[in-house]
């Protein structure tokens, strides 16, 4: 099986759930606080449907486990900030400023890991930079100005970027099943404790369990399952082929997600409000492509 399909698909279909999150928050489920908990939820009970079929590995150490099941329940933190940010603004444009994570992982392994930062990677970082200010520059104005949104996904993309860095620090190898299964029981105890800490979004919980249709649960489901599918394929593209270029192309997110976004508009626009306009499009292309070569250079950067 060729690595380079799989390594396209794993971003098109987590671009798909990008839209499915947007949807359901537009449509059926409007208070964006109930999501990460139905989120952690269904991927902890995912993970226990699949633990007698993934092979777990019995032997793994303690401290392996533990440090598979936190990262799982960073994931959930991730969902607070993400689940925010795509129910104020464009999904494309969530999936454009989600592209700084590279950058924030870069940073991270130099900080805390003592990691080095070669000259390509010192390249990408200030192009991956320069990308991101333009996203925060109000269109017409020129005025810099860091929204509420793009504050949120540079929170989410730190909690990608603080998981990165904690999974490089397990001193051995755990299987592909492992980590999956210990991973979504550790979202399972993330929306638990979310849960129980958080009275507002145990309300929230709540009034959707209640309220919201049937069909919206089981898109949201099949939007959960399909994202596990998606980062299952991604990470099977990875022991396929070159680490370093699967990473790069899962920088053609941002690219999906304009492509996408104009088709689900022009096809229903009552749902799905994507700006048409050829400025903000050939902006975000730009945008997307300086993303992409930065990616590029912090990642071949760090291959090499």
């Amino acid at each position: 099986m060729s690595w380079l399909p799989l390594a396209l698909a794993s971003p098109a279909l987590i671009t798909i759930v990008n839209f499915i999150d947007k949807y359901l928050l537009e449509r059926q489920i409007r208070d964006h606080r109930a999501l990460p908990v139905f989120a952690g939820l269904i991927g902890g009970l995912a993970s226990l449907v699949l633990m007698p079929f993934a092979g777990v590995d019995p032997t793994l150490p303690a401290l392996t486990v533990a440090i598979l099941i936190v990262t799982g329940m960073s994931v959930i933190l991730g969902a607070v900030f993400y689940f925010n940010a795509i129910s104020r603004d464009h999904a494309s444009t969530i999936i454009l400023i989600f592209q700084v994570t590279p950058l924030l992982t870069l940073i991270l392994g130099w900080a805390l890991l003592g990691e080095t930062i070669g000259g390509w990677q010192l390249a990408g970082f200030f192009v991956i930079l320069a990308a991101a200010v333009a996203l925060s520059i109000e269109p017409g104005t020129g005025n810099l100005r860091i929204s509420l949104t793009a504050w949120l996904m540079f929170a989410a993309a730190l909690t990608v970027a603080a998981r990165s860095i904690l999974v490089r620090t397990i001193p051995d190898s755990p299987t592909f099943g492992s980590i999956v299964v210990y991973s979504g029981i550790g979202q399972g105890i993330g929306a638990v404790i979310l849960y129980l800490v958080s009275a507002p979004r145990r309300h929230a919980f709540h009034d959707a369990l209640v309220n919201t249709k049937k069909i919206a649960l089981v898109i949201l489901v099949f939007g959960e399952t399909l994202f596990l599918i998606a980062s299952a394929i991604g990470n099977l593209a990875i022991t396929l082929g070159p680490a370093a270029l699967v990473n790069v192309l899962g920088g053609t997110a941002s690219f999906y997600g304009i492509v996408f976004g104009a088709l689900l508009t022009m096809i229903a626009p009552s749902i799905f409000k994507e700006s048409l306009a050829r400025r903000d499009l050939l902006r975000k292309s730009g945008l997307a492509l300086l993303l992409f070569a930065g990616l590029g250079m912090v990642v071949l950067g760090n291959a090499t």
